[in-house]
Order: C-alpha cells, then structure tokens, then sequence
C-alpha cells in the first residue's frame, strides 16, 4: 500500500475512533444524568456529535461507494456519474486553462529562452553524454550498404549540379591573375627544363626513327650519330628557350603563355563547346566505379574513426557537442534580443498549438477517464483526496457536538 493509503488508512482510524467514543460517552453521560445535571450536558454533546459524525460518514463514503453496500440513491457518486464527471473535467479544464488568453498572459511573464540556455549552460556535459551514449549503438544498428548508397546519392547530385568548364575557367583565372601567374610561368620552367634533359634519348629515337635514310649496316652508324647530334642541338635549343625565358619577363613565351592562359579561363567559362566537353569528361569520370569504393571506403573510415572516438574517456567528439552546446547557452543568455525573437516564436507556437487543439485535449481527457473503472477511479481518488475528507468527519463529530451543546444549553435557559 501507497504512503497515501496509509495516511488514509490512518485518519478513517482517527475518524471511527471518535464516533465510537462519542457512543460511549453518550451512554455513560445518560447513564449518569441522573445523578448530576452535568452529565445531561455530556449527554448531548455527545449525542449531537455522533449524529454529526455519522452525517458525515455517510457524506464522505456516498461520494465513492454505496454506504453499508446499499444502493442508496445518490450514492457512489463518483463511480456513478463517471463519464458526466470526465465531460465535466475537460470542459472545465479546457474554457479555463487551455485558453490564449490565459496561456499567453503566463508566457509573457516567463522567459523560456533564458531558462533553456541557462538549463543547457549548465548541463552541457551531461547532455553531451547522454546524446552520444547511444551513438555506438546507432552506428552499429544501421547498414553500411544504406549509408554507403546515401552518400554515393549524395556526392552524385552535388557533382551533377557543378558544371566542370565554368569551375575549371575560374579556377584557371585566379590561379593566371595578377603576380600568381609568373610564379605558375615559373614553376612550369623549372620542371620543364631538367624534363628535356631527362627524355634526351627518347628524342634521339625519335629523330632517327624519321630520317629519311635506310637501315643498312653502313648507314645505321651514320644515322645513329646524326639523330644523336640533332638531338643534341634540339635539347640545348630547347634548354636554351626555357633558360631564357625564366630570366626574360618579356619573352614572347612568357607572352604567349600569359595570353593563352587568359583565352583559356575566358573559354572554359563562356564558350558552349568547352561546357559541352566538360560535361561529357564528368559524365563518364562519374560511372567510373572508383568513385562507389571511394564512397565506400570513406564510410568505413568515418565509422571506424567515430566508434573509436566515442569508446575513448577523452572523446572529442564529446568534448566538441558539449562545447557547442555550452556556446550555445551563453549566446542565448548574451544576446536578449535573440532571445526575445525566440520567446516570441515560442509563444506563438503555443498559441497556435491551444487554438488549433485545445479542444483534442479536452476529447482526450474525456476518453480516459471514460476507460477508466468506475470503481478503480473511486479508489484512486479516495487514495488522493480521502485523508482530506476524513478531517471532516471528525470535524463534524465536534462541530455536531458543539451545536447539540448549545441548543441543549439554550432549552434549558429558555424552558
């Protein structure tokens, strides 16, 4: 039994008790009325107190169940009148609590904002724990097939939407702008240059495999020495133009290259036939199948790294959620007008959630007390209120004694 039960249990105690002493002095009192008119007083005090008492017995257990188990009409009022009393409840609940008016005028007195930014200030940590306890769970429960396919469906679209020769074109020009695009001149000089010198026997092959002359044994040692000389000049040409131009701003390769570079960016932004190869070199890069286990592997990576990370006491994915949240807090508290924009929207809300289901409320208020049994709901509520209700039994055993003292008193003064 509930600490109500007891208590109730207690006070009905209390409450017979006084009846039962009450029908015990009144007899004694008119058993001795005869010897003293003291006990005449007695006697009806005690009297008017048992009739007292048992009126209010007789009150306080016909609201929950028929005194004695007889069906006394008007009686076990609550369990009766069930479905009149819940109808009664949500109506009265709704026309006077679940109203704008009343709801607003409580809203605007309480800063809801500042009391949910000084809760999450202070309870960051916390929080920050609770939301990610669960995160190893969730992490392992979903599929990597489904998230892996999310995210191929993901970066696909984003990819699909960028139109590559634009983006290249821009990119071109802010690597070609202004000083950037001599330091690009320069660079490409300087790895082109040792780059001739390392293909010198590739050129060799090349020039001699085009000399117009035969392979006999007599001319292939002739031919080997001329393609190498040619060779030879065309490096030391070509070193020579590239050494050249590094020292030389002005030199027309420079020029060129800055030209070129230029018409290239404007090209790839503007002209519809680069947009068109663009689009074509990303539609076939996009089917290429290293992108679905490039997906697939940065989903395994990320998994792996942020169960990791969630086992570990030093956790920074933890460290970092409670730190947003704790910022989050001190904006909130910092900035009144932010939080008076919020309180406003809050208040809205509510208001439109009051008006638009208020009366929800009261149908389901109704409902449940409608499903409830007649006589567990007398139970319930003896439990919640009856400890209250037995004060006025005993109140009434002295109320109805005094009243009995006094009309006696007042007969025998006026009789």
């Amino acid at each position: 039994m509930t600490n109500r039960g007891n208590g109730l249990q207690r006070m009905r105690r209390v409450a017979t008790g006084a009846l039962v002493l009450m029908a015990v002095l009144f007899a004694v009192a008119k058993t001795l009325e005869v010897r003293s008119l003291v006990w005449g007083y007695v006697a009806a005090f005690a009297g008017a107190a048992m009739v007292g008492a048992l009126a209010d017995w007789f009150a306080v257990v016909a609201l929950f169940r028929h005194p004695l188990g007889l069906p006394i009409p008007h009686t076990a009022v609550l369990p009766t009148n069930k479905d009149r009393i819940g109808k009664t409840l949500a109506t009265f609940l709704v026309s006077n609590f679940l109203t704008q008016d009343a709801i607003g005028h409580r809203l605007e007195r309480v800063d809801l904002t500042a009391q949910a930014a000084a809760w999450l200030e202070g309870n960051a940590a916390s929080l920050a724990i609770r939301i990610l306890g669960c995160s190893p769970a969730l992490v392992n429960a979903v599929k990597d097939e489904d998230v892996q396919r999310l995210l191929h469906a993901t970066i696909m679209v984003r990819l699909r939407a960028i139109e590559v020769a634009p983006l290249a074109g821009k990119a071109l020009a802010v690597l070609t702008a202004g000083e950037r695009i001599e330091d690009l001149l320069e660079m490409g000089l300087r790895f082109a240059e040792p780059l001739v010198h390392e293909n010198h026997a590739f050129i060799s092959r090349q020039v001699r495999d085009r000399l117009p002359l035969p392979d006999l044994p007599l001319i292939s040692s002739v031919k080997d020495t001329l393609a190498e000389a040619i060779a030879k000049k065309v490096v030391d040409a070509i070193t020579a133009t590239l050494r050249d131009a590094r020292h030389n701003p002005s030199h027309p390769l420079r020029v060129q290259f800055r030209e070129k570079a230029k018409t290239l960016a404007e090209s790839l932004q503007s002209s519809p036939e680069y947009r068109a190869k663009g689009e074509a070199i990303k539609a076939e890069l996009l089917q290429h199948p290293a992108i679905g286990e490039y997906v697939a592997d940065v989903w395994a990576d990320l998994k792996q790294r942020l169960q990791a990370d969630l086992a570990s006491p030093s956790s920074q994915t933890r460290a970092r959620v409670e730190q947003l949240l704790t910022g989050l807090g001190s904006i909130l508290l910092e900035d009144q007008a932010l939080r008076s924009k919020l309180n406003g929207w809050l208040r809205a809300g509510v208001l439109d959630w009051v008006e638009a289901h208020g009366t929800e409320v009261g149908h389901f208020i109704q409902d449940r007390v409608a499903r409830w049994d007649g006589d567990l709901m007398s139970r319930k509520l003896e439990e919640a209120v009856g400890r209250d209700l037995q004060y006025i039994r005993l109140n009434g055993t002295l109320v109805g004694g005094a009243v009995g003292l006094l009309l006696y008193v007042a007969s025998n003064w006026t009789w």
